[in-house]
C-alpha cells in the first residue's frame, strides 16, 4: 500500500507541475472588417498623363484594434518606385486628409504591414460604411499620389476630360479652359466635379451638361 500511496502522489505532483508548464493559449484575433479594393492610376483626381498602374489592396480590421494590409500595384513605370500609402477622408471626387498613414516597406511593387492600437475613434470611422474613405498609394515619380481606390464603393468608370473651345462643335474662340471629372460607383452614383479656368471678363459658367452619343444598328 504505501508503494502504491507513493506512486500516486508522484503521479499527481508530475501532472501539476506540468499543468504549471503549459504555455498560457494564445489568442488569434479575428477579422471584424475586410475590404478588398481596386486600385488605378485613372482614379486619381489629378491623374498623371500617361500612367495606367493598376493594383489591389487587402485591407482587414482585427478584434485586437490592428489593421492589416497588402498592397500589389501591376505595371509600375520603369524608374519610378512606391513609397507610401494612405488611407484619406474622401469621396471619389475629393482630396481629404490622411487619417492612417501606413508606412510601408516596399519589395518591388508589394508591400505588406500591420499597424497596431489603432485609435478607437478610427476603428468607430472604419466599421461605418456610409463613411467616404480612400486608400491612396504613392511614388517617387508622382509624390501626389499614383494608384487609388475607395474602401466603400468601387468606382466602375473614371474619367478625367480636358476642356477647350477647339472641342466644341463648332469650335468657338475663348481664353477659358478646364477640367471634368466623372466618376460611377457601383453603388450606382456619378460624382461630376469642373474646373474652369481663364474665363474672359464679364462670362459666367451656367451650365455643364453630359451628353451620351448612341449609335444603334438596325438590322433588318
Amino acid at each position: 500500500m504505501l508503494n502504491t500511496s507513493l506512486l500516486f502522489s508522484s503521479l499527481t505532483m508530475a501532472l501539476v507541475a506540468c499543468k504549471k508548464d503549459d504555455p498560457a493559449p494564445v489568442i488569434v484575433p479575428t477579422i471584424v472588417k475586410e475590404w478588398t479594393i481596386p486600385l488605378a492610376a485613372k482614379n486619381e483626381n489629378n491623374p498623371t498623363f500617361g500612367r495606367t498602374e493598376t493594383g489591389t489592396a487587402t485591407v482587414k480590421l482585427l478584434s485586437d484594434n490592428s489593421l492589416s494590409f497588402t498592397i500589389a500595384v501591376v505595371g509600375l513605370a520603369s524608374g519610378d518606385a512606391l513609397n507610401a500609402a494612405h488611407i484619406h477622408v474622401g469621396d471619389v471626387i475629393s482630396n481629404g486628409g490622411v487619417i492612417l498613414g501606413l508606412n510601408p516597406t516596399f519589395t518591388g511593387s508589394n508591400a505588406s504591414g500591420t499597424i497596431t492600437n489603432v485609435r478607437t475613434t478610427l476603428i468607430d470611422s472604419l466599421k461605418d460604411d456610409m463613411n467616404e474613405l480612400c486608400f491612396n498609394v504613392h511614388s517617387t515619380q508622382v509624390p501626389s499620389g499614383l494608384v487609388r481606390g475607395q474602401l466603400n464603393t468601387i468606382i466602375e468608370m473614371a474619367e478625367f476630360i480636358t476642356l477647350s473651345g477647339a472641342n466644341e462643335v463648332p469650335a468657338v474662340t475663348t481664353t477659358a479652359t478646364g477640367t471634368a471629372l466623372i466618376r460611377v460607383t457601383s453603388a450606382k452614383k456619378i460624382y461630376t466635379r469642373v474646373i474652369i479656368t481663364n474665363l474672359e471678363p464679364g462670362d459666367a459658367m451656367t451650365a455643364a451638361i453630359f451628353i451620351k452619343l448612341l449609335l444603334v444598328q438596325m438590322v433588318v
